[in-house]
């Protein structure tokens, strides 16, 4: 198992792009432990809020891997 940080981005619709909408942070950046950068993004994906569970086409997931130093 590996450390990695995992947050989520909500994308703003095409309309409220347009109207100056910005995307916001429904997952703040979390450490999380897994065997690779895909099982990470499941648990990203996991930690997502319930109010914004059914908004898939508009979620993106981030996973940046710790690297090891010595």
């Amino acid at each position: 198992m590996e450390a990695y940080l995992v947050c989520a981005f909500l994308r703003p619709t095409k309309k409220a792009a347009e109207d100056g909408e910005v995307p916001s942070i429904v997952v703040p950046a979390t450490v999380v432990l897994a065997k690779d950068e895909g099982q990470a993004a499941i648990k990203g994906g996991r930690l997502v809020p319930q109010e914004h569970e059914n908004k898939d086409d508009r979620l993106e997931v981030r996973v940046i891997p710790f690297r090891r130093t010595a």
